[in-house]
């Protein structure tokens, strides 16, 4: 077998490889004072953020896809168990990227994990507010159909 097929299979081994790229990733980053740095997927996402936020400061994408690497440990640390951790990930992921319907739709995931229905619920409706494809409205309307049944 070789390392890739390892690492497929390894769960830590992912983590661990997406937790180095995160530390290297931060260390390289340099965040300017006069500038919000977000790590949006797409113009639209910049677009939905400053018509939700109208943000004071001038808006750059951040060259680094931070939201994506947090989401992708907190999907990680969830199929692990560890839904607090899961949690924290991905709230950082949005802290990166605030207008992320995968990550919203990623902690409505790990709270319904956690038996929380009342917050899955929350993050359901948030997660739809900021669907702009098919496959995010479908999501959303699996999940409400989940909660209402």
């Amino acid at each position: 077998m070789d390392e890739m097929t390892n690492m497929a299979d390894n769960p830590a081994a992912r983590l661990a490889e997406v937790e180095e790229t995160l530390r290297q990733a931060l260390a390289a980053f340099q965040p300017k004072d006069d500038v919000l740095a977000f790590s949006f997927e797409d113009i639209f996402q910049l677009f939905l953020y400053h018509k939700i936020f109208a943000p004071k400061k001038p808006v750059e994408p951040c060259p680094i896809q931070f939201s994506r690497l947090y989401r992708l440990k907190g999907r990680l640390l969830a199929e692990a168990g560890d839904y607090a951790g899961a949690a924290g990930a991905l709230t950082e992921a949005l802290t990166w990227n605030p207008v992320d319907p995968e990550a919203v739709f990623e902690l409505a995931e790990v709270h319904k994990l956690r038996r929380n229905i009342h917050a899955f619920l929350d993050e359901t409706r948030r997660a739809f507010g900021l669907a702009v494809t098919r496959e995010q409205l479908a999501r959303g309307y699996r999940n409400w159909g989940y909660y209402f049944i």
